[in-house]
């Protein structure tokens, strides 16, 4: 009996790889390709999925300049893997994908040097820790391993009514390393917190944005804003978001914001005081990455002080919280 062929060359650890797609499926190879993994729980083997972009100042049709993300490689996605049959089979076989790089689609992993080259991965900072007065183009996340990195100013570590924050300008957007868990998806439950002083709180402000959808009730963004409507969590729904009508009244106090949300009832809660209980149905979708100081689409900058930002997988009552 005949040995069967190899289609690929092995390797034994995670390189880079790239993969070819139809134009205009970037993400949407990316997301199913990521969903694909997280169901089969192969992170172990395809550890890393990226759509290289960059944001870029265009001025649109009422003269006002916007952040607009542009594709750094368009028609390309960059996978991390582990290179063996069955990883080539799962990457291969995603709607989409038409195909490694490579002679004759022959997967060849990218050199040291042209992975630095392109930006693909950077070393993130190990200390967490950081002084009144530091400077930090980077944050190294916590929980899912991963690391936020300034695409545009960094921002400056100040002490503010008693509590040493980030501080956001206006200038800042950082982008995440890593992708929405799946465990975040659909309808799933989540509890948001975090603590937020804002100087000047104008009706829309974006904090962090969880997800890069742009469609009805596949959002997870956390506002600090004046709109009455969608100023403190915004899905991109009407009646699913929530605001505050006090906010203004916040101007200059630290905000102690939590948000739990059981499968069916999200409650958002300002400095211990229920704003908002609704029954809500939310679709949330793969998500490529995670902003700070902008929304996805690189508008509502954040003017204000970030002290903490936690994101949980499930639902912990406010009266349950450690």
């Amino acid at each position: 009996m005949e040995e069967s062929t190899k289609l690929v060359d092995e390797s034994t650890e995670a390189l880079w790889y790239v993969v070819h797609t139809y134009s205009g499926y970037e993400n949407k190879v990316a997301n199913d390709l990521q969903t694909m993994v997280e169901n089969r729980h192969l992170q172990d083997l395809i550890c890393d999925i990226k759509v290289p972009v960059e944001m870029v100042p265009e001025i649109d049709k009422n003269g006002k300049q916007k952040m607009v993300e542009h594709k750094l490689f368009p028609g390309y996605v960059l996978v991390k893997m582990v290179m063996n049959d069955d990883t080539w089979y799962v990457v291969r076989n995603t709607r989409g994908c038409t195909g490694f790089v490579g002679p004759a689609s022959k997967p060849v992993p990218l050199t040291a040097e042209e992975v630095e080259k392109m930006g693909v991965e950077k070393a993130a900072p190990l200390s967490v820790d950081f002084a009144v007065g530091d400077t930090v183009p980077y944050l190294t996340n916590r929980g899912v391993k991963g690391y936020f990195e300034a695409l545009k100013a960094p921002v400056v570590v100040k002490e503010t009514e008693g509590k040493k924050a980030f501080h956001f300008d206006g200038s800042q957007l950082f982008r995440s390393s890593f992708s929405l868990p799946a465990t975040l998806q659909d309808n799933a439950p989540y509890t948001l917190e975090a603590w937020v002083l804002n100087d000047s709180i104008a009706e829309n402000e974006c904090v962090a944005d969880f997800t890069t959808s742009h469609d009805e009730l596949e959002k997870i963004m956390l506002v600090n804003g004046t709109e009455p409507r969608c100023g403190v969590i915004n899905h991109y729904g009407w009646y699913e978001d929530a605001g505050y009508k006090g906010m203004k009244e916040l101007t200059g106090r630290w905000q102690h914001i939590y948000i739990c949300f059981d499968g069916r009832m999200e409650q958002v809660y300002i400095n211990g005081e229920q704003v908002s209980g609704k029954d809500i149905q939310l679709l949330v979708k793969p998500s490529q990455f995670v902003t700070l100081g902008r929304n996805a689409e690189g508008e509502w900058p954040f003017t204000g002080y970030l002290h903490s930002l936690k994101l949980w997988d499930e639902y912990i009552p406010l009266q349950g919280r450690k």
